[in-house]
């Protein structure tokens, strides 16, 4: 298990989606969003994920569409449940991860998603699954670490 570490570290795994489309990106519980690119992995007879997963649980997001905000984590549910899947089938641009850790992800389109920290001092924000079998887990705060899914410590997938 890794903590700490660059930013450059986040935006070379960030990377590997630039040119994929999303599918299957949704609302889940409360604000929480999912969100698979690549080909689909079978993870049981139910549960279908793709090879690079984003899911989004305790930071603080937002969806836009040509720079006006359409969503985000404090919206009305059914108004999110709409807008997220609208990403779906446009190929991500653009990846940029700054300084405090906060992702923007441009698809084409002018849509682009952005996770800052969440509100929560002491939870995580978010995690992001890679085709190599690593997770990477953000917050709280400005920590982050990546471990192998496999690894005793790495708990429940969203």
């Amino acid at each position: 298990m890794t903590s700490g570490g660059s930013v450059g570290v986040m935006r070379r795994a960030l990377a590997g989606i630039v040119g994929l489309s999303p599918w299957d990106a949704r609302l889940g519980h409360g604000s929480f969003v999912t969100v698979e690119f690549g080909r689909e992995v079978a993870l049981g007879p139910k549960w279908v994920r793709g090879e690079w997963h984003l899911w989004v649980y305790g930071a603080a997001w937002k969806l836009l569409a040509k720079d006006r905000v359409i969503a985000d984590a404090d919206g009305v549910r059914e108004d999110l449940a709409v807008a997220i899947p609208r990403i779906n089938g446009r190929s991500v641009r653009q990846i940029n991860v700054d300084d405090e850790l906060t992702v923007s992800i441009t698809f084409e389109s002018s849509f682009r998603l952005t996770i800052a920290r969440g509100p929560e001092p002491e939870l995580e924000d978010w995690r992001f699954n890679t085709p190599d079998g690593l997770v990477y887990l953000f917050g709280p705060g400005d920590r982050w670490r990546s471990l192998r899914h496999d690894e005793p410590d790495y708990g429940e997938q969203g």
